[in-house]
């Protein structure tokens, strides 16, 4: 297959999945939350940690 020809097939292929798996979604709020954590680390970084229960759709 031609570098060409491949790289049309990958991007028409990416552009026809990204379609399909935007089309469902599902949307999370404070309910539901299980943990939030914090963690500080030198060097003004940090990590956050959020812990939610969702159900996805099949």
């Amino acid at each position: 297959m031609k570098p060409i020809s491949f790289i049309l097939f990958v991007v028409a292929l990416l552009v026809s999945s990204t379609m399909e798996a935007g089309q469902t979604g599902s949307r999370s709020t404070v309910g539901d939350q299980v943990a939030v954590e914090v963690t500080v680390y030198n060097n003004n970084l940090g990590l956050i940690k959020d812990t939610r229960k969702v159900a996805l759709p099949v």
